[in-house]
């Protein structure tokens, strides 16, 4: 049998357990998956202020899976591939190129797929990253250690509201998080009722 990837129920499972201070091998044989699979969902899919939030964690699975599949759009579609590779020509920047294509022909393509596509090309012996304004090598890696922009002075960890608050059996306890866009799109506040799962955006 293949790999199953984890539900929104599996997620909210994870989120009660964890709220009743279950140890990750606990959590891993009662939804009978590798304590990797585990580890990984409460690695990647926190909330900006390192909450773990199963709708939330559901949205950012599904973000990355059709993020996943999009350099490929550039290989798969010629006109795409002719159309980025003329204005790359021209020294266009894939964020121009992103922005063009979109209110010229209605068709979108975020400027990291450009970039990847571009890095790719460069691998297999392709010279379009020769037409890139700037010749970065690799993308920036994210900064780690001190940085702490983003994260609240005195936050209370999940784990550590009141036990009633994960019952869900009253109304008005709401979780709220910001989730930001594809790189200049924006952002969004959300607040969900935890009992009814009322959402406002």
């Amino acid at each position: 049998m293949g790999y199953v990837h984890l539900s929104i129920d599996d997620r909210e499972v994870i989120l009660k357990m964890r709220a009743q201070q279950a140890s990750m091998l606990q959590i891993r044989d009662y939804l009978s998956r590798s304590a990797g699979t585990i580890s990984r969902e409460l690695r990647r899919n926190v909330s900006s202020t390192h909450d773990y939030r199963p709708h939330l964690a559901q949205r950012y699975y599904k973000r990355r899976r059709e993020e996943s599949k999009e350099p490929y759009r550039l290989e798969e579609d010629v006109f795409l591939r002719e159309y980025v590779q003329e204005k790359l020509k021209k020294t266009w920047s894939p964020e121009q190129i992103s922005s063009c294509i979109k209110k010229s022909h209605g068709i979108q393509i975020s400027p990291l797929t450009i970039y990847s596509w571009v890095y790719r090309n460069r691998a297999e012996g392709g010279e379009f990253y020769k037409y890139l304004r700037q010749n970065h090598h690799r993308r920036r890696k994210h900064r780690s250690g001190d940085d702490r922009r983003g994260q609240i002075p005195d936050r209370r960890m999940i784990d550590e509201r009141p036990k009633a608050v994960n019952e869900r059996k009253r109304i008005g306890d709401w979780e709220s998080d910001t989730v930001e866009g594809r790189k200049g799109s924006g952002f969004i506040a959300t607040h969900v009722e935890r009992k009814s799962r009322y959402t406002v955006a």
